[in-house]
């Protein structure tokens, strides 16, 4: 796998900004000027900021489409709630530069409306919903995002006892859902389709999260969830109850998960009544994954490979799985 970018850096928490470390769309912080925001994003971050300097409390869009250019920041104690999909936040960054649409602080909230990052094929790094780096308490709810070309929802390193519940994701290129030295937090009731990058990625030290009852389909490149650590142990966290069908790389050789995948991710990680159908790969793969996972009542069906790869990985508590028409046996060791 190659190295995961050099990863979005967080440049400014009042304007969201981002650098983007994948070289071809590289954006120096020093180059990166904040653009000013439209008329209506200023209008929302002046209610968001004097609704913070109150003590907290609800800022209510009604719908509309709300341009932003800028990125707004959700202060902590307050909430951001539209009304709903008619409610849109639509990003329009100047090309080749990298931000947030919205960012959150500690206890903020945001619900019920929808990120539009108005950006698949463009220049500029859009990012959706972001919890900002440190911060804890999130809530990110019943919320519509799509069309991002970085992360959809992605919580930052530091980021804990966050809750990232009802949302749809799709067509995003990079991940639709991120935790990024992310811990005990509930991810749980999203649904992700249509994702060009890692649909729901776990990585570099995330643990302790509870990832329950998603949705993920159609897939383009990776596992529809995707555990890995590079140099960080991902370590004790319960994937649980979840859908994943149609996942993984779009053209042979299929050599890796397709549905769910460990890779160097630490120990005590728990897989459990997951449902995988129809992923390109293994359905469910363990591959140099550490030590002392658990593997349990899942139901895996229809993988090009088997339905469950271990390899390389030690103490793995394997039971009660259901393996049905995968292309070779289940589970296969090595």
């Amino acid at each position: 796998m190659p190295s995961r970018r050099n990863v979005l850096r967080l440049l400014s928490s009042t304007a969201g900004g981002l650098l983007a470390g994948q070289a071809a769309r590289a954006v120096s912080a020093s180059s990166q000027a904040a653009p000013e925001p439209t008329p209506e994003e200023a209008s929302v971050q002046r209610e968001l900021d004097e609704r913070h300097r109150q003590g907290g409390g609800v800022v209510r869009l009604a719908a509309g489409t709300y341009p932003v250019r800028r990125g707004l920041v959700v202060r902590s104690g307050v909430t951001l709630l539209g009304e709903g999909y008619g409610t849109e936040l639509r990003a329009g960054f100047p090309d080749g530069q990298s931000w947030n649409t919205v960012s959150l602080e500690s206890y903020g909230e945001i619900a019920s409306l929808r990120i539009n990052g108005n950006d698949f094929d463009r220049t500029a790094i859009t990012n959706g919903i972001c919890g900002q780096w440190g911060h804890e308490f999130i809530k990110i709810t019943r919320c519509w995002v799509h069309d991002c070309s970085g992360y959809a929802i992605v919580l930052w390193p530091g980021t804990a006892h966050c809750i990232v519940s009802g949302n749809h994701v799709w067509h995003n290129k990079e991940s639709g859902i991120e935790l990024f030295e992310s811990h005990h937090n509930t991810i749980e009731g999203n649904v992700l389709r249509d994702i060009y990058g890692y649909p729901f990625f776990i990585w570099q030290g995330a643990s302790y999260n509870t990832i329950v009852g998603n949705t993920v389909v159609d897939g383009h490149s990776f596992a529809g969830i995707k555990v890995y650590s590079e140099g960080k142990p991902c370590r004790h966290n319960t994937i649980i109850g979840n859908t994943v069908k149609n996942c993984g790389p779009r053209s042979e050789p299929y050599t890796s998960a397709g549905g769910l995948g460990l890779r160097q991710s630490g120990s005590g990680n728990i897989v459990t009544g997951n449902t995988i159908d129809s992923c390109r790969g293994y359905g469910i793969d363990l591959n140099y994954a550490g030590t002392g996972h658990v593997v349990s009542g899942n139901v895996v069906t229809d993988s090009t490979l088997a339905g469950l790869r271990i390899t390389k990985t030690r103490d793995v508590q394997v039971s009660g799985n259901i393996y049905t028409t995968n292309a070779t046996l289940s589970p296969h060791y090595s």
